[in-house]
């Protein structure tokens, strides 16, 4: 496996209401790019949109993809914009219809929101053309479109805020690497749905929603003698605590202490929510006995990828520590996606 960092510039919206500019516009298959080759992309996007449908794109958009590095779609979500893009190609015709073709060069289930940032895409697409949608913005999307080189955004922290804070990784000389287990989210059997249910019922009995409970109602779920609703809600309030602490770490120019607060979080995604499985734990100990400052799940969960911060002096060691500690264990080695 090669090792190269995975945090790169994105390049997005500075702010949801802000108007695109025409450097945002990807008129002429033409989008604002991180470089050649993504204009490249976009060229080769709009001739495959301009064979399958006879006319070139009106516009082509590239947003970048998102990780989440603490929370959840549970509550609170500390994100950030990585170097990898999802494009869209899109065009209206006056009846009405619209025609896109999307492409992104990662894959769907690492973690990564693939999805989110293909709706992104889209979503820019249509606002570029005159047809902006009323539909709230997930936190996988606002990650993506709002994203800033240097920083991580908080989402759900306050209704309708989103907040940035500096992430500088080069200044503390740490890189972010996405490990790719290949295994694609055993949850598809609604093992991952389950959960949310379980937690979604227990709240509605006190008025509330998971999201949304005050830390009086999520203490009140944590000690539910339920055990299943109280490790859940047990995650939810120690996982808010974290992304508490990491905010105000962060802010403090502690960039380190962010691998603490991932791998205490990885532990609770573990033993709480259980959503994480062997190959993905065994991926965090030896990326942790290694030498790398934290490591946490990518995504969902139940299959995936992680997440792992490490002194960029330590990438080519963790990876190799990775691998064969995957062997060992009769696991493929997981696979680093280059940057």
């Amino acid at each position: 496996m090669t090792a190269s960092p995975l945090l790169a510039p994105p390049l997005v919206d500075p702010a949801p209401a802000a108007p695109l500019t025409r450097a945002d516009r990807g008129c002429g298959a033409t989008v604002r790019t991180a470089g050649d080759a993504l204009d490249r992309r976009a060229g080769r996007l709009a001739a495959e949109f301009a064979a399958r449908f006879g006319a070139e794109p009106a516009v082509v958009t590239a947003v970048p993809a998102a990780v989440t590095l603490l929370g959840g779609d549970l509550g609170p979500v500390l994100g950030a914009a990585v170097d990898r893009y999802a494009l869209a190609a899109v065009r209206t015709t006056g009846n009405g219809r619209v025609d896109l073709l999307t492409e992104r060069d990662f894959p769907a289930g690492a973690g990564l929101g693939s999805r989110a940032a293909e709706r992104c895409a889209v979503r820019r697409a249509l606002l570029e053309l005159g047809r902006p949608d009323a539909l709230p913005w997930t936190a996988g999307e606002l990650t993506a479109r709002l994203g800033r080189p240097g920083t991580a955004l908080v989402l759900g922290s306050t209704p309708g805020v989103v907040t940035h804070v500096a992430l500088d990784l080069a200044a503390w000389d740490l890189s972010l690497l996405l490990l790719d287990t290949g295994a694609r989210h055993l949850g598809a059997d609604g093992a991952l749905r389950a959960r949310r249910r379980v937690l979604d019922r227990a709240a509605a009995a006190l008025g509330t929603t998971p999201a949304t409970a005050t830390p009086e109602q999520l203490a009140t779920l944590a000690g539910s003698t339920d055990q299943v609703v109280g490790r859940y809600a047990r995650h939810l309030v120690t996982e808010r605590a974290r992304l508490d602490a990491a905010v105000r770490r962060l802010g403090a120019g502690d960039v380190a202490a962010l691998g603490e607060l991932m791998t205490a979080s990885h532990h609770s995604l573990s033993q709480d929510l259980r959503t994480t499985t062997r190959q993905l734990d065994r991926t965090v100990e030896a990326a942790c006995a290694t030498g790398a400052v934290g490591a946490r799940m990518a995504g969902a969960g139940l299959g995936g990828a992680v997440l792992v911060l490490v002194p960029t002096a330590r990438v080519g060691a963790v990876v190799a520590a990775v691998g064969e500690a995957a062997a060992e264990a009769g696991f493929p080695a997981p696979r680093q996606h280059p940057a």
